[in-house]
């Protein structure tokens, strides 16, 4: 089980006060959120073609992501690749739920890195890789590779035929995530915040933080 394997091996680090959790090559089936709350100086790092394969047990009702970064400072996540599954949309409700990568928020000196980010059959503009929420301080979105495509894309890729771009964010501005679930505060406080050398593959939007700037 991805999810308990890597979710441990963050309990440990962080209660020795920081350190580096390595994923070496595979895959991780991740079926709930690997959440890291309240850590410091915590690096996630794959070695070799690490990753992490996001499947929700059940369509989600609310937003999730499958890495939630929350209340931590000095975060890196790097040199692994995430499947995400498409965002949930229920058309009769009217209602949209997203499924992020990763999520980060009230967090400083975060920094994502050399990582690539899939979602296969996305239907939602806003479905975004990385979404941020809250205050973030002095983080680093730098050299990720990121793309959507749409239905059919992985038949497309298995008979090496070219796959369509789909809709989808590679950066966006959600509502913070509660431990629970809910969603939460609705604003977006960035200071000395780095988006630079990615590569973002969408018919949507490479980055929509949304609001007002200053």
């Amino acid at each position: 089980n991805g999810t308990f394997t890597i979710q441990n091996a963050i309990d440990k680090v962080q209660g020795s006060g920081g350190g580096k959790v390595c994923l070496g090559p595979g895959s991780y089936i991740v079926t709930q959120t690997i959440k890291i709350g309240g850590a410091r100086s915590l690096t996630i790092a794959g070695h070799g073609a690490a990753w992490l394969i996001w499947t929700p047990k059940s369509p989600t009702k609310v937003s999730t992501a499958a890495i939630w970064i929350d209340s931590s400072v000095g975060v890196t996540l790097e040199n692994f690749g995430l499947v995400t599954p498409p965002a949930t949309v229920a058309v009769r409700a009217k209602t949209t739920a997203l499924n992020s990568g990763v999520m980060i928020q009230n967090s400083g000196f975060v920094t994502v890195q050399e990582c690539a980010f899939l979602c296969f059959t996305n239907r939602a503009p806003k479905n975004p890789a990385i979404a941020l929420g809250g205050f973030v301080v002095q983080t680093s979105i730098k050299n990720n590779f990121i793309s959507f495509s749409t239905t059919g894309a992985a038949d497309a890729i298995n008979s090496n035929t070219t796959a369509s771009i789909g809709p989808g964010a590679g950066l966006s501005h959600l509502p913070t995530i509660a431990a629970d679930g809910a969603a939460s505060n609705q604003y977006l406080l960035t200071l000395d915040l780095y988006i630079q050398d990615n590569f973002i593959q969408t018919s949507s939007s490479g980055i929509d933080l949304g609001g007002v700037s200053y």
